[in-house]
């Protein structure tokens, strides 16, 4: 089974929307002295920026440092963090295919999901993220109907997995590597470069999974196997301060043995016609 996958999004913002501050839910900050209360969280629950106190909509908001923290490497370790998710893999896709639910909202065979899924601004494809999460601000989860501002699709609730973008004030990376049974390795790495000082950015991320077939199969290649492959790339150009532009780009291709034939045992017999 193959999958291949692109998205390309492009976001301007001009004015007042170009000052509006952080457009997604942030790591909160301690306050100056010493305080340990806790900082202001910002999220877009409502295609706005509002404070999480504040918003009338049940969301749980997961950081990029939580999901490092938890060692989130993969989309079905969210539901582990988040009350009300559950995220299971389709029958005939495999981990290659995500099937997210929300307060037990499950789609009927062959119908709509329940839940849509969001990068950025743009509803995707849960397959989109079956590779591994990485790189992200924030992974923001909106329990009950949102179908007003995203979609129809939307009954049992969204999920809106935010990127990092582009820094345009220090050159910054990342690497990092995952190895585990059945031949498991999983490497990602990102960097981040200003290629005009406040002016103009680009970020770079990917990440490269490995995994042998779990499920034995004496007829061909094991089953459940893992070959996936994520690219995504952030531009961010201010050229004044009133305008400012977004542009991510991201490539996902996997590839996957599943529902292999399997055999416990082989009957041999022997069946006699005798006719008069």
């Amino acid at each position: 089974m193959r999958f291949n996958s692109f998205m390309l999004s492009t976001l301007a913002s001009v004015s007042v929307l170009a000052s509006a501050g952080p457009a997604f839910a942030q790591d909160a900050e301690q306050p100056a002295g010493g305080d340990d209360r806790l900082g202001e969280i910002i999220v877009t629950a409502r295609r706005t920026n509002e404070n999480l106190q504040k918003t009338p909509v049940a969301v749980s908001v997961l950081s990029g440092s939580a999901l490092e923290q938890a060692k989130v490497t993969a989309s079905r370790d969210i539901q582990y963090l988040v009350p009300s998710l559950v995220i299971n893999q389709d029958p005939l896709g495999g981990t290659t295919a995500p099937v997210v639910q929300i307060r037990g909202m499950v789609a009927p065979l062959g119908a709509d999901d329940t839940v849509v899924s969001y990068l950025g601004d743009v509803p995707v494809n849960t397959r989109a993220f079956s590779g591994g999460l990485f790189d992200l601000q924030s992974v923001q989860v909106l329990r009950g109907p949102q179908g007003t501002l995203f979609g129809k699709n939307s009954t049992g609730g969204a999920v809106i997995f935010t990127p990092r973008k582009a820094e345009t004030d220090q050159v910054s990376g990342f690497i990092d590597g995952t190895v585990g049974n059945y031949s498991l390795y999983q490497i990602t790495a990102g960097v981040n470069v200003p290629l005009i000082e406040d002016k103009l950015a680009v970020r770079v991320s990917g990440q490269i999974t490995r995994q042998n077939g779990f499920v034995r199969n004496l007829s061909g290649p094991d089953g459940a196997d893992k070959r996936y492959e994520v690219l995504r790339v952030s531009v961010v150009a201010t050229p004044t301060p009133e305008l400012r532009n977004e542009t991510l780009f991201q490539y996902f291709h996997a590839r996957q043995h599943q529902n292999p034939q399997i055999f416990s045992d082989y009957f041999y017999g022997l069946v006699a016609f005798v006719g008069g």
